[in-house]
């Protein structure tokens, strides 16, 4: 069994993402007020990707 769950180098995956598809925070999840901001889920997700 494969453990190494990481993507291979040509992987289609790689870059096949759209930054459109991540929902706004229309709940105010991080209760700022901002409910035109990025969902703050994703928001820390984009932030710690290298």
């Amino acid at each position: 069994m494969r453990t190494d769950l990481r993507l291979q180098y040509r992987s289609a995956c790689i870059d096949a993402g759209r930054n459109a598809a991540i929902a706004d925070d229309a709940f105010d999840l991080d209760g700022d007020g901002d409910r035109t901001e990025l969902s703050p889920l994703f928001r820390s997700a984009e932030s710690s990707a290298t």
